[in-house]
């Protein structure tokens, strides 16, 4: 589920404007058509949000939008946009770009007012706006009537799965994320707060499962705990997003055995990689011995642990890479899911990609370029 635009959408509705979202992964090329000249000629402006993967597609929907209704104003946002703003704000078919979270900027750029994270063709943002973040607190809860729930449960095959959100940012700083690049701190929503949304979700939409996607739904284990404690109550089992650290330094008590009998099914954590050189070169705070450690306390509570690894990462060597790639398909023979290994994603900005740079990499130099440039077959 697109929760950035939900919140937004939520947010907009509350500050007096009619929002519509349209999560194009759920349409044909010939449905987006048929939608987009539905609602476009009766709307002031488009939002696109996209990754760099996105690219291609969130250009063609901009032409198209723009081939409806030539006038109308069209805001780029999301992880590309708010990395690389004036870029993305200088093709001719982009009006403004918002860096970052969008709640506040966005409001105000529909009212004709400026914000700090607003990049146009007449304005550059400024480096301090990366790092100006949004007291979640003055975020009211998002409405999830904005979203056609049913839809996403007939994707889903009929299973009813309903993603939620109760904090924003990380505590950790990895090499080669977007919430270091950015600056992005931890911050929560009061975890009262957040108890009675997710029972006013699950009362109205009666899931059977949730999946809590924070980006360190554990980064305070008290709150946690004290979120996780109701699910029991509500019959809805649950998953969410941890550190391997913290699963090894957890899993030292019987909080994990807490959270399974609170119904709890899965644990997702980001591994990357077998090599001890390169995880002290990402930044993760861990040895594969804690990786390993984690999956046993997974599934001596009970709970799936479900890894990810990255592959062709720019310090890796040939044996480190055959390494993870064989680490990966033990940890899914003891029992864990694995995700990838995934080929390395650079984000520009990281420390990643600045050694790409460094060796090499010739940077796209326009936003169409970006839709065409494989960063996988480059220099490494």
């Amino acid at each position: 589920m697109p929760l950035a635009s939900l919140f937004l959408a939520s947010y907009l509705n509350r500050a007096g404007f009619s929002t519509l979202v349209l999560d194009m992964e759920l349409y044909s090329s010939e449905d987006e058509k048929r939608i987009l000249q539905q609602y476009v000629p009766a709307s002031r402006f488009v939002g696109i949000s996209a990754m760099t993967a996105h690219v291609p597609h969130a250009l063609a929907l901009t032409k198209y939008v723009k081939d409806v209704k030539p006038d109308i104003k069209v805001i780029w946002g999301g992880v590309h946009a708010s990395l690389l703003p004036t870029q993305t704000v200088a093709h001719p078919l982009i009006d403004a770009v918002v860096v970052g979270e969008g709640e506040e900027a966005l409001a105000c750029l529909l009212c004709g007012k400026d914000h700090p994270r607003i990049e146009t063709k007449q304005k550059r943002i400024d480096n301090e706006a990366h790092t100006c973040f949004i007291d979640v607190s003055s975020i009211a809860d998002p409405d999830y009537s904005v979203l056609n729930m049913q839809q996403y449960f007939a994707f889903q095959g009929g299973y009813r799965n309903v993603d939620i959100l109760t904090s924003r940012g990380c505590t950790r700083r990895c090499s080669f994320c977007i919430n270091t690049i950015l600056g992005s701190k931890w911050r929560s929503f009061d975890a009262d707060r957040s108890i009675a949304n997710i029972q006013k979700v699950v009362k109205t939409y009666q899931p059977k499962h949730t999946f809590l996607m924070d980006e360190n739904f554990f980064a305070n284990p008290a709150r946690a705990q004290q979120i996780a404690s109701h699910f029991k109550a509500w019959g809805v089992t649950w998953e969410a997003n941890i550190t391997v650290k913290d699963v090894v330094r957890l899993g030292r008590t019987n909080f994990l055995a807490q959270l399974k009998d609170c119904g709890c099914t899965r644990l997702r954590m980001g591994a990357e990689s077998a090599s001890d050189r390169l995880l002290k070169i990402l930044r993760k705070g861990i040895v594969r011995t804690d990786i390993e450690r984690a999956v046993s306390t997974c599934l001596a509570a009970g709970i799936k642990p479900t890894l990810s690894f990255m592959i062709d990462l720019p310090d890796e060597l040939p044996h480190e890479k055959a390494m993870t790639m064989a680490f990966a398909h033990k940890c899914g023979k003891r029992g864990a899911d694995v995700i990838g290994p995934q080929r390395f994603r650079p984000y520009p900005g990281s420390e990643e990609f600045d050694k790409l740079v460094n060796r090499g990499l010739k940077i796209p130099q326009s936003l169409a370029a970006w839709g065409s440039c494989d960063l996988f077959n480059t220099v490494r």
